[in-house]
């Protein structure tokens, strides 16, 4: 299936293949427990690391559009139909890039010691 990586620590955005399954998902955000914070208008999801504010380094970070929560770690873009299942992302890889402001690791380590204390 075809999602869109949003990768912290390269800082890029990219289109990669997953099979779909929560294992590949865990795989991609680096992580083992996830949740989706943002659903856009045409039903992708946004999915990242639940925990990515209790970790003990910062991984990197992001923001994402007109949302003012920060996201630690990577993302993922992942598309779903009508019954909830994941299929293929329907946003524009160009869209997403739009949409996201990688964070200075300065400032992850702000948030990160803010969040934490």
């Amino acid at each position: 299936m075809k999602v869109i990586k949003i990768d912290s620590l390269k800082k890029e955005v990219s289109v990669i293949e997953i099979d779909g399954s929560l294992e590949s998902i865990y795989k991609e955000l680096n992580c083992t427990m996830i949740e989706a914070p943002i659903v856009l208008d045409n039903e992708d999801t946004l999915y990242v690391d639940a925990e990515g504010l209790f970790v003990s380094e910062a991984k990197g970070g992001f923001m994402f559009s007109i949302y003012h929560s920060p996201y630690m770690g990577n993302g993922l873009i992942i598309g779903s139909n009508d019954e909830g299942e994941n299929i293929d992302v329907q946003s524009t890889l160009e869209d997403i890039k739009n949409k996201v402001t990688f964070l200075p690791s300065e400032t992850c380590e702000y948030i990160l010691k803010r969040f934490q204390a």
